[in-house]
């Protein structure tokens, strides 16, 4: 029995409530969480920033920067910072531009353990320096959210068009209704992928919306407007801050999504532009053979959305060359 509470207790603590920081009541103010020591025996920090209300309401958790590389959130998240629009009226803005500063300072989505922290959620304060990092954000930060948006962009030579991405069955369903207020171009129902931190507010029955938009290590202004004006729209729903002047756009809601992959090696030319609707056979790439003769066309199988592509000149036979989202899922 003794053994017993002790193993409870243990799991209590690791679970037990937030310790985020707020200013005073219609102040704003930064702030940073402990996050170990690096090599030369300095403090690891991660600044947060937090707007608050003088009224209550929801508290709203805009990360970005979880995968160090990716760098457009990053910038999305410094433009809602300096932007009076997104001081709220109601509620609290906790914005962490980089949740991965290790990452960020390397360019390198993974940290220096070279594990993915938007693969080690929940995390442990025992565990690798990434898994430590998600429990420290989940813990201390995510924890105390009503809602959760979390920038990210395409991994390296891949890049997306603006798009949300959400786990949900019904319409009425919170997160179907935060992508909608988003207003992306595209809202894209996925399953969850263990040991994120989507799967684990899905879990916690927090409402999380993943935008992906752009490449890593670069921005670009279009990328980076419609995050910052997504964030400002679901403010606006949540009635943090003053309704949009303009109706929100009507996000397409696409229910599935698949990468088609190169039969053939060798230099791609690239046919379509991220964010085109294709119907069936409408060419997408040709792969040239360098050192022959032969050419081959890479076209859509159905009719479906370019969601995201590859963006290198040169690719091996099973590479994946573009990512195509439907309204139903089709037959292979």
């Amino acid at each position: 029995m003794l053994i017993r509470l002790i193993i409870l207790g243990f799991l209590l603590l690791l679970t037990q409530g937030s310790a985020l920081e707020l200013p005073g009541k219609g102040e704003s103010s930064w702030f940073s969480l402990h996050a170990g020591t690096g090599f030369d025996g300095r403090e690891a920090t991660i600044p947060y920033y937090v707007a608050r209300s003088h009224k209550s309401g929801p508290v709203l958790i805009v990360l970005a920067g979880v995968h160090g590389d990716e760098i457009s959130g990053v910038l999305a998240a410094r433009r809602l910072i300096s932007s009076p629009r997104a001081q709220p009226r109601s509620g609290t803005l906790v914005i962490v531009p980089v949740a991965n500063p290790p990452g960020f300072v390397r360019q390198s989505r993974y940290f220096p353990d070279r594990k993915d922290m938007n693969r080690s959620f929940p995390g442990s304060p025992y565990g690798s320096e990434a898994s430590r990092h998600a429990h420290l954000i989940f813990r201390e930060i995510v924890s105390d959210g009503t809602h959760v948006i979390d920038l990210h962009s395409a991994a390296i030579g891949r890049t997306n068009f603006p798009q949300t991405r959400g786990s949900w069955k019904e319409e009425s369903e919170a997160v179907y209704q935060m992508g909608q207020a988003f207003g992306a171009p595209l809202m894209i129902q996925s399953s969850q992928i263990e040991g994120s931190l989507r799967a684990l507010c899905h879990a916690r029955d927090k409402p999380y919306l993943l935008y992906e938009a752009g490449e890593a290590r670069r921005t670009d202004s279009h990328s980076t407007e419609v995050a910052v004006s997504g964030v400002l729209n679901v403010m606006a729903w949540l009635e943090m801050i003053e309704p949009v002047a303009e109706p929100v756009p009507k996000s397409e809601v696409l229910k599935h999504s698949t990468w088609l992959r190169a039969v053939s090696g060798g230099i791609m030319e690239r046919l379509v532009e991220p964010g085109a609707y294709v119907e069936a056979g409408a060419p997408l790439y040709l792969i040239h053979q360098p050192m022959g003769r032969e050419t081959v066309e890479v076209a859509a199988p159905y009719r479906a959305w370019v969601i995201g592509l590859v963006t290198e000149g040169l690719i091996r036979e099973g590479d994946a060359l573009v990512h195509l989202g439907m309204k139903e899922r089709k037959k292979p």
